[in-house]
């Protein structure tokens, strides 16, 4: 005969298990949103550094470059400035970093600051316009080279090295 007893245990080891089943993804979907949340102000473990780069009239500085390091943190990092001058650095660990902003055509700056857990530390530049003058246009051709070279209806085919033309 057929023991229907054991096909009861197993009918009714599923609904025993429901429970833990249930608290075990719970737990795993709880702790996988705390895995891809995105750090923000509320969040005690974000640091970044933040800041606005003007000329030295005042005006936003679009595209400066903008790196970051820290010896004490091994930590680098470079980012652009917007077209209102912002940059945000990424995530950082805590601890003494070196800002420096280059733009173009205009004099590099460079900051200290320490960045601390949970804050955004701000760093503001204010970039001077370098003059680099004038464009000169300069020939590094003497006066005989003219002479050497096949023009028009010059033959090149008669060109025998420092002698020139020969007709």
């Amino acid at each position: 005969m057929f023991d229907w007893s054991g096909l009861q245990l197993r009918r009714s080891l599923p609904v025993r298990l429901l429970p833990f089943i249930v608290v075990v993804l719970a737990v795993s979907l709880g702790a996988q949103d705390l895995w891809a949340q995105e750090t923000t102000e509320e969040n005690p473990t974000a640091a970044t550094i933040q800041g606005t780069v003007r000329d030295d009239t005042g005006n936003p500085v679009e595209g400066a470059r903008v790196l970051y390091g820290s010896q004490a943190t091994e930590t680098r990092g470079v980012t652009r400035t917007g077209n209102d001058g912002k940059y945000v650095s990424e995530v950082l660990p805590p601890g003494p970093y070196v800002v420096r902003v280059e733009g173009r055509n205009m004099a590099p700056a460079q900051s200290s600051v320490n960045v601390v857990l949970g804050t955004a530390v701000t760093a503001d530049f204010k970039l001077e316009w370098i003059n680099p003058g004038p464009v000169r246009l300069e020939s590094k051709f003497d006066g005989d080279v003219s002479n050497r070279l096949p023009i028009d209806g010059r033959s090149s085919s008669g060109l025998t090295g420092d002698a020139g033309l020969i007709e």
